[in-house]
């Protein structure tokens, strides 16, 4: 009977590998066609973000109440939405309304794929590989967000509104993929008589109650701004340096490789959980200045970092989260993690989009490095000496 659940770990991956927003390369670009400034194109993301925040934890709440495949097609459906909008609309008013669509995909999608692995693992008592398997099934989605990266210029060059529609047809085979491949873990079928505040109420209290956890988020929340921030801004860098519109594809390419090593490799590297997050921090650092100081082709470097980088991030604190947060909690939780991300990031992509304006991009960049490099201080020699040895020996204490 367990054999039926191992197609699970097929399906995500490819669910994965056409549930991803593929436009990310050309965002920027697409905004700047229709005039807007930094500024404007700060407020879109912000609206994402902060549409994300608003609905993360109910969004965690309905896939650990109705399931992890009816998450994957709400989530999969938003996006085909959100991508539809781009593509027919030519104003802030459109934009908006799609980054809003964009954000609750986001919300309701957020953990919801690592939910349901680790889930399907568990039915299969391959849990405690779960670090493995995770950046196994991650990988084929970065490389093929890598390879449509290359044409995504020759797209743009013929059509500013190509790449969404390619977007929205990789949504609609994630939503195909979902209904007709995955097979919902029993444990859940068994779960709606559970009531949605109730599940919120009981995962905030669990949050609440470790350490661990409220580390592992802060972290996140810290990591995954700043790498997004280098994800989106070194667009407009890459195209201040002259560097001509067809290789963009091409660093992007390239940029998804190093994010899929990060996840591929990380679990080879047998170092503590704090010796991992120190180790990722430097190299985020590292990427920091780099945008700040060097142009031209150099840039090219520092984007292989970040992307290592966000890809190792991703993996490990997936892994920390759900080897510390019980299975009935498991995607509320992850999803309260996510709406810490969203509304940092969202406040980050506010204010630095108006930093951009009035300094310019690298200037924006030393700004970020600055912010970063104090965070980071308060942590390690704050934050981290008063419960070090909790957060270096995380263990398995999933239930």
């Amino acid at each position: 009977m367990k054999d039926k659940y191992k197609r699970n770990i097929f399906a995500l991956t490819i669910h994965l590998m056409f549930s991803k927003r593929i436009t990310g390369p050309v965002m920027m670009l697409f905004y700047q066609s229709f005039g807007l400034n930094f500024s404007q194109i700060g407020t879109l993301s912000s609206i994402a973000w902060l549409t994300d925040a608003a609905f993360e934890i109910n969004g965690g709440a309905f896939s650990d109440v109705y399931g992890r495949k009816k998450a994957s097609l709400v989530y999969a459906f938003l996006g085909m939405l959100g991508m539809f909008l781009f593509v027919v609309g030519n104003s802030f008013g459109y934009f908006a309304a799609a980054s809003a669509i964009y954000g609750i995909s986001i919300a309701v999608g957020s953990g919801n794929a690592s939910a349901l692995l680790f889930d399907t693992l568990k039915m299969l008592k391959l849990e405690s590989q779960y670090k493995k398997f995770s950046g196994k099934m991650r990988f084929p989605a970065k490389i093929m967000n890598g390879l449509i990266f290359l044409v995504l210029p020759a797209l743009l060059a013929q059509n500013i509104r190509f790449p969404f529609a390619l977007g929205f047809i990789f949504y609609l085979l994630s939503f195909l993929t979902a209904a007709f491949f995955i097979v919902e873990p029993p444990k859940r079928k068994n779960a709606r008589h559970i009531k949605t505040l109730e599940t919120i109420a009981n995962s905030l209290k669990e949050i609440w109650r470790s350490k661990k956890i409220k580390q592992i988020i802060f972290v996140d929340m810290v990591f995954s701004g700043f790498s997004i921030l280098c994800y989106e801004y070194f667009q407009p860098i890459i195209s201040a340096s002259h560097i001509p519109l067809i290789y963009f594809g091409v660093v992007y390419a390239v940029g998804r490789l190093f994010e899929a090593a990060g996840s591929l490799l990380l679990h080879k590297f047998d170092h503590s959980n704090r010796k991992l997050m120190s180790s990722l921090s430097a190299m985020l650092l590292l990427s920091l200045a780099g945008f700040t100081l060097f142009h031209s082709w150099v840039l090219i470097i520092f984007i292989f970092f970040s992307g290592f980088t966000a890809g190792a991030k991703e993996v490990v604190i997936s892994d920390l989260l759900n080897k510390n947060i019980s299975s009935k909690n498991r995607t509320t939780i992850m999803s309260t993690n996510n709406l810490f991300d969203s509304l940092f990031v969202s406040i980050l992509f506010f204010v630095f989009g108006h930093v951009s304006d009035m300094v310019g991009v690298q200037g924006m960049f030393l700004w970020a490095l600055i912010s970063f490099t104090v965070v980071s201080i308060v942590f390690q020699f704050v934050i981290m000496n008063k419960n070090r040895r909790s957060y270096g020996s995380l263990g398995n204490s999933a239930k």
